[in-house]
């Protein structure tokens, strides 16, 4: 015991302990999956029994996320979804649905998406309540499934029904011509708590669902903001200065600095498992797991890891996992060993929330097919990417329950030639593209199973844009095919011929595989060997 004292004195006397620093043996966190083609993995969350997660790239606009999930039990890691996104939002777990926002370029109509899962099935879901183009976080509060949006005008938009119907909360006060941006979001109670990035500068708000939001108190405003979470009956915010982060308990509309364990602490990210606080840190190669019982007072090493740079961190069935980028450039997951216990049997899953009508109603469709043809001829209606009386004729169709075919006879229709500007004039596009996109976005909101098999042949021909932003129908067309689960043999056959194509963007190609994988149920991933292999035993002739 004197020993003991001795050394932590010495440690004291020679800074190697930090006064809220506890000592412990830490454990060696193991790899236990690298998941690619994408450099990242992030967004954990525990959901029925698995580990959940997005694979993506980051800091650069480019048209994938995947998401995944790992058995603890069993280290099985399963390909699930495909997400035509410029990086995955932060998930949100609501009535027992795994719900999960992202930007999808292939619209640009100005609303926010989000697809949602029990875990075997997956449906998307619009939020049309504000002008929008990223959900980058869902929250809940009081009950209420909230989606934070941003760009053009930051906001929150309300759903008391799991997803069906919304409506605008919050629309943050923006100049024209100016973008404001929520991201990450908690809640604690009925107030909210955002990271907010507008006219040049970060901030740290809060919202009590009343008026605008303020300034958190007490923070330092225009840091950044780290990392944001709920823990117990208090948010906690990390910033990043220098070589070090500290940690803020944020109460009501006021926030109080709490002491780092070391000098320099440099925090990747921040969790709470409703009991403990949990960090990760990373200096040169070597990352370092701390824990918190005392709400951030003192803290403890408890696992440490290497090979490459760790970004999120999740606690599991009382078990640490980390995300992040491998040595070798894709994504990689740490954790325990397997645990080698049986997963419990789930509950059955729970319906999916359905939005629209699925089938024909007693709507006059000859009179809407008319009016959606005037739509089609008159040039002005291509402006500002089709989110005027186009948009809004696609989802009165939509909303009556379109019959099918009835988008789809519209294709060999005359479109006007002049080109449109779009994305602020920085691209020139067809209005036969932008049209030819949007029928096939309300096939794919509608249900229909009808998306022409030749257009997954047609040779992507697109010059690449600094946005990575495209209307080309084979984008909105496999889409539709993954979302109405049109799996005939002529749109698999096209879709295994597409495999492999040298000449496609590796996103789109990542597509191809999104779509297989929705339409068959078969999670092969980025083997096309296995995908052509299985077609070939499938299909029978």
């Amino acid at each position: 015991m004197a020993a003991k004292w001795t050394y932590l004195l010495a440690a004291l006397m020679l800074g190697l302990v930090f006064p809220g620093q506890n000592l412990r043996a830490a454990e060696q966190l193991k790899v236990l999956a690298h998941v690619g083609p994408w450099p990242v993995i992030d967004r954990l969350i525990a959901y029925r029994g698995r580990l959940w997660f997005s694979n993506s790239v980051k800091g650069q606009n480019h048209n994938s996320a995947d998401i995944w999930s790992y058995d603890p039990a069993s280290g099985n890691v399963r390909y699930e979804r495909y997400l035509h996104s410029q990086d995955a939002g932060g998930p949100l777990i609501h009535r027992d649905l795994l719900y999960w926002p992202f930007e999808d370029s292939r619209f640009s109509l100005g609303w926010g998406m989000i697809e949602v899962t029990n875990g075997e099935e997956w449906a998307p879901l619009l939020v049309p309540t504000a002008e929008i183009f990223h959900v980058h976080h869902l929250a809940e509060r009081k009950g209420d499934l909230l989606a934070v949006s941003s760009a053009w005008r930051a906001g929150y938009q309300r759903s008391r029904d799991g997803g069906k119907t919304w409506q605008q909360a919050y629309d943050h006060e923006t100049p024209k011509g100016r973008v404001s941006r929520f991201t990450t979001t908690v809640t604690v109670g009925s107030l909210v708590y955002s990271r907010l990035r507008a006219g040049g500068k970060t901030t740290l708000t809060v919202w009590n669902g009343n008026g605008p939001v303020r300034q958190v108190t007490g923070w330092p405003q225009g840091s950044p903001v780290s990392a944001l979470l709920t823990h117990k009956d208090a948010a906690y915010a990390v910033t990043r200065q220098n070589q070090t982060s500290s940690v803020w308990r944020l109460k009501g509309e006021g926030a109080e600095r709490l002491a780092p364990p070391e000098a320099a602490w440099p925090v990747i990210d921040f969790t709470s498992d409703g009991r403990s606080l949990w960090a990760v840190t990373r200096i040169g190669d070597q990352s370092k797991v701390w824990q918190s019982k005392d709400d951030g007072e003192t803290w403890t090493v408890t696992h440490m890891f290497s090979g490459g740079s760790p970004w999120p961190i999740h606690i599991m069935d009382d078990q640490v996992y980390v995300g992040g980028r491998g040595a070798d450039g894709i994504g990689i997951l740490w954790g325990p060993a397997l645990s080698g216990r049986v997963t419990p049997k789930m509950p059955d899953a729970p319906a999916l929330p359905e939005q629209f009508l699925v089938g024909g109603s007693a709507a006059d469709w000859p009179v809407l097919g008319k009016n959606l043809l005037a739509v089609l001829g008159d040039v002005k209606n291509y402006e500002n990417h089709g989110r005027g009386a186009f948009r809004s004729l696609i989802i009165e169709a939509v909303r009556k329950g379109a019959p099918s075919g009835f988008f789809q006879s519209k294709f060999g229709q005359q479109f006007p030639s002049a080109l449109v500007g779009t994305f602020g004039g920085q691209l020139k596009m067809e209005p036969a593209e932008i049209g030819t996109t949007l029928l096939l976005w309300g096939m794919g909101l509608a249900g229909h199973q009808n998306v022409p098999p030749t257009l997954l042949a047609v040779p992507w021909s697109k010059p690449k844009n600094p946005p990575e932003k495209y209307f080309a129908p084979i984008l909105t067309g496999l889409w539709a095919i993954s979302v109405s689960g049109q799996n005939d043999k002529a749109t698999i056959d096209a879709l295994i011929a597409r495999l492999g194509e040298s000449t496609d963007p590796d996103w789109l190609q990542s597509q191809i595989i999104g779509t297989l994988t929705a339409i068959t149920s078969q999670r092969f991933a980025y083997n096309i060997d296995a995908w052509r292999d299985w077609w070939q035993a499938a299909r029978g002739g």
